[in-house]
C-alpha cells in the first residue's frame, strides 16, 4: 500500500507550526509559558491515524494529556495506539467507531455491547477506528506526575493553537470532550436550526471555520466520575447524534 500522502501533508504541516509555535516537548518556548506556573509536562503533539482522510475525518478534541507530551506526532499516535483500555479510550474509540460505522447506533443498549468487548480487550472489535481518526489535546501543558486537569485559564491561552490544529486537519466531524475543550471556540458554533430537541440543540451544533463547515459534537467527557451520565449519554444522546449526522 502506498504512502498516505494527504495525511503526510498535514503531518508535516502541523510539525512545522509547532516547531514554529515552541509548543514541541523539545526546546517549549511557547509564548504563554510565562503564565503557567507548575511542575508541568509541556508540548502535546496531536496523533493523527495512518488512514486519516480515507474514512470521515472524525478529530477527537481532548483535553490536556495526563502522561505528557511526545517528540514527535508519529510517536504520539503510537503512543495512543499502545493505551486503548483506559476510561478516557473506551469512550474515544466508542463514539469514533459510531461515527465510521463499525457500530449500528440503532442497537439496542450499544454501549454496553461495546463494554463488553473492551472489558475483553477484543482488539479485532476495539481498533477498527484506530487508523482513520486524529486527536489533539486542548492544552499544551498537562500536570506532571497526576491526571488531575489543568485549570480553565490554560485553556483559554492554548485556544489559538487549538483552533489552528483543527483548521490543518479539515476534519468533517470534531468531538469536544469534555466542558473545557471548546473553550475559545464558540464563536464559531452554528446552531442547526432543524433540531428542536434541547438536548441534542446542546450536544450537536455546526461549526464554521473560515470556509469550511463542519458538525461539532459536545461530549461528557469519557472518564467522567459521574458514571451514570457517561452510559446515559453514550447509550442514548450519542446514537441520535450519529443519526441526525448521517439520516
Amino acid at each position: 500500500m502506498g504512502k498516505n500522502m494527504y495525511r503526510e501533508d498535514m503531518v508535516n504541516t502541523l510539525e512545522c507550526f509547532y516547531s514554529e509555535n515552541g509548543i514541541t516537548p523539545d526546546g517549549f518556548h511557547c509564548k504563554n509559558a510565562i503564565n503557567c506556573i507548575g511542575n508541568l509536562a509541556r508540548g502535546m503533539k496531536c496523533g493523527i491515524g495512518a488512514s486519516y482522510g480515507e474514512k470521515c475525518k472524525v478529530l477527537i478534541v481532548s483535553l490536556d494529556c495526563g502522561s505528557g507530551g511526545a517528540s514527535s506526532i508519529e510517536m504520539r499516535t503510537e503512543d495512543i495506539k499502545q493505551h486503548l483500555f483506559n476510561p478516557h479510550m473506551k469512550g474515544t474509540l466508542y463514539c469514533a467507531s459510531m461515527l465510521l460505522n463499525f457500530i449500528d447506533p440503532n442497537l439496542d443498549n450499544p454501549w454496553e455491547k461495546w463494554a463488553i468487548e473492551w472489558k475483553k480487550k477484543n482488539k479485532s472489535v476495539v481498533d477498527q477506528a484506530i487508523p482513520y481518526f486524529a486527536m489533539i489535546n486542548s492544552c499544551k501543558c498537562c500536570n506532571k506526575g497526576t491526571t488531575n486537569k489543568l485549570g480553565t485559564k490554560y485553556y483559554r491561552q492554548c485556544a489559538e493553537y487549538k483552533i489552528k490544529e483543527i483548521e490543518i486537519l479539515k476534519p468533517e466531524i470534531v468531538i469536544f470532550q469534555g466542558k473545557d475543550a471548546p473553550i475559545g471556540c464558540s464563536k464559531y458554533f452554528v446552531e442547526i436550526e432543524t433540531i428542536r430537541d434541547a438536548e441534542m440543540s446542546r450536544s450537536l451544533k455546526k461549526m464554521v471555520l473560515g470556509d469550511r463547515t463542519m458538525f461539532a459534537i459536545f461530549s461528557i467527557h469519557p472518564s467522567a466520575r459521574q458514571k451514570g451520565r457517561v452510559k446515559m449519554f453514550m447509550n442514548n444522546t450519542f446514537p441520535k447524534i450519529v443519526n441526525e449526522i448521517f439520516p
